[in-house]
C-alpha cells in the first residue's frame, strides 16, 4: 500500500481473502467498520472498501507481499498477541490507534480472528524457503488453454460460449420432472448447434468428427453432469451403437433424426440380474420364417432392462441387446432397434416402461426400466454390421468365432469409457 498510514489495515486484509471460510456478512462487517473511522479521509475509506470488494479479489502477488509487510514490520513476534498489535506495528508513528483500539479488537471479535491461532498465518519461520519465496510473474492463462486445449480448442470455445447462455442458467428445482425437462431443452439447444451428431458421418447429417465429439462431452462437464449423462446415452450410447453396429439402411434411416434430437432413443443393454456379464443376459429375439421378423421378449422380471438411461420420460426407439434365437438355436447377443413409444410420447402395445425415479445424483437423467411382451419387429431392424439373417433364414457373419464377434461387438462402443474419465478430470 502507498500510504503507509492504511498499512495498519494490512493484516485484515491478508485473512480476510487468505480465509476461504469467510462469508457476505463478514465482509459487510469489515465495510461497516471501515465507514466508521472517523480518523479517516473520505478518500482513504474508499481505498481501503475497494480492497474488501468480493467482485475484485487481491492478485496471488498482492497477497503474498501483504505477508511480507507484515513479517517485516514484527521482528520480535513473542509481544504480538493480536492483530491489533500487528496494525500498530505496520501504522508506525503515522497513524494513532489508540482511539479505535476497541473498535479494532471487536472487529477482531466479529471476524473470528483473536487469539494466538489468527495469529499463526504470520509466524513463519525465519528465512526459509517458502517465507523468502515469491511470484516474480504470472503465466498466460489464454496460452496456456491453448495448450492444454490442443487442436480441439475451437470446438471447447464454442460449446463453452454455447453453456454460458442465459437459457443454460443451473436449474436449482428439487424437483425431477422439472429437472429432466431442463436437461432435455439443454440437448435440444445443442442438438440444434450440431453438436449432438459430431460424431457422425456427414452424409447423413453429423460432423465426422469424433476427437471433437468427446471434446463436447468434456467441455459440456463444466456445466451440468446431468446434461452430461443424458447427451451421451443421446447422441454417444444409442447414436454410435447405430453407427458402430449398423450399417447403411440404418445411417441413412436414423442418424440424422438421432442428431437432431427429433428421435430420442436409449441403449438397452443392461438387465437386472446380468449385471456386467453380458453373455448372459435372458432377454430374447426370436426370429419368424414366415413373415421375417423377430420377436422380442422379456422372458422374467430379472431379464428386464434396468436402470436405462432416456427410457423412463423421452426415449421413442432403443438399441436392445438379446439373444438371437433362429430355430431354437442361440446364436449369441445381438443388437436390435426397437420401437418403445409413438412420436406424441405415448408408450407402444407390450412395451411396460418404469421409473427408476429419484436417485443420489444425476436426477436430470430419467432411467428407467423396459420389459417386452413378444413385440414384433421388422427384418431390417436388426444392426446387422457384424451377424445378420439372410433371406433363407439363416444366420451369417464375417466373423466365424461367436467369442470374436461378441468382443468385437462390445469394443466398438469402448468409446463411453473414454468420454467418462475425461468428462470426470473436468467435473473434477
Amino acid at each position: 500500500m502507498k500510504n503507509t498510514k492504511l498499512q495498519a489495515f494490512t493484516p485484515l486484509f491478508y485473512l480476510v481473502w487468505s480465509d476461504d471460510l469467510l462469508t457476505q456478512k463478514e465482509f459487510t462487517t469489515l465495510k461497516e467498520f471501515i465507514n466508521s473511522l472517523n480518523v479517516l479521509s473520505q478518500e482513504e475509506k474508499e481505498y481501503l472498501l475497494s480492497k474488501v470488494d468480493i467482485s475484485n479479489p487481491p492478485s496471488r502477488n498482492e497477497l503474498t507481499q501483504w505477508k511480507l509487510d507484515i513479517e517485516k514490520s514484527i521482528q520480535d513476534k513473542s509481544s504480538v498477541k493480536s492483530i491489533f498489535d500487528i496494525a500498530r506495528a505496520l501504522s508506525g508513528t503515522d497513524l494513532d490507534l489508540t482511539p479505535i483500539e476497541s473498535d479494532f479488537k471487536k472487529l477482531e471479535n466479529d471476524l473470528g480472528i483473536l487469539g494466538e491461532e489468527a495469529l499463526q498465518n504470520f509466524k513463519t519461520k525465519a528465512d526459509s524457503f517458502t517465507a523468502n519465496s515469491h511470484t516474480d510473474a504470472s503465466f498466460d492463462i489464454q496460452k496456456i488453454t491453448q495448450l492444454l486445449d490442443g487442436k480441439e480448442g475451437a470446438i471447447i470455445e464454442r460449446v463453452k460460449s454455447v453453456i454460458s447462455r442465459p437459457e443454460f442458467a443451473y436449474e436449482t428445482s428439487t424437483d425431477i420432472n422439472v429437472f429432466r425437462q431442463t436437461v432435455y431443452k439443454w440437448c435440444k439447444i445443442l442438438a440444434d448447434e450440431n453438436l449432438g451428431g459430431m460424431a457422425y458421418p456427414k452424409e447423413y447429417g453429423g460432423g465426422g468428427n469424433i476427437e471433437d465429439y468427446f471434446a463436447i462431452m468434456e467441455t459440456l462437464s463444466y456445466h451440468d453432469l446431468s446434461l452430461v449423462i443424458k447427451f451421451g446415452v443421446q447422441f454417444g450410447l444409442w447414436g454410435m451403437s447405430v453407427q458402430s453396429l449398423g450399417t447403411e439402411k440404418h445411417y441413412a434411416k436414423y442418424l440424422k433424426d438421432i442428431g437432431s434430437l427429433k428421435l430420442p432413443g436409449c441403449f438397452a443393454m443392461t438387465e437386472t440380474h446380468h449385471g456386467s456379464n453380458v453373455k448372459g443376459l435372458e432377454t430374447t429375439a426370436t426370429y419368424n420364417h414366415n413373415d421375417q421378423t423377430f420377436t422380442i421378449h422379456t422372458p422374467n422380471k430379472n431379464a428386464q432392462k434396468e436402470y436405462i438411461g432416456n427410457a423412463a420420460v423421452h426415449g421413442q426407439m432403443a438399441t436392445v441387446f438379446a439373444k438371437l434365437i433362429i430355430d431354437d438355436h442361440d446364436y449369441g447377443v445381438n443388437a436390435f432397434v426397437v420401437p418403445l413409444r409413438d412420436p406424441n410420447g405415448n408408450v407402444l402395445n407390450r412395451v411396460t416402461i418404469g421409473d427408476c425415479g429419484h436417485k443420489m445424483g444425476l436426477n436430470g437423467v430419467d432411467n428407467g426400466t423396459i420389459s417386452f411382451d413378444n413385440v414384433v419387429i421388422p427384418k431390417d431392424n436388426m444392426l446387422d454390421r457384424f451377424a445378420s439373417v439372410n433371406d433363407k433364414g439363416e444366420f451369417e457373419s464375417p466373423i466365424p468365432s461367436d467369442n470374436r464377434r461378441f468382443f468385437t461387438m462390445l469394443g466398438t462402443l469402448v468409446g463411453g469409457r473414454i468420454g467418462i474419465p475425461r468428462s470426470a478430470l473436468v467435473a473434477s
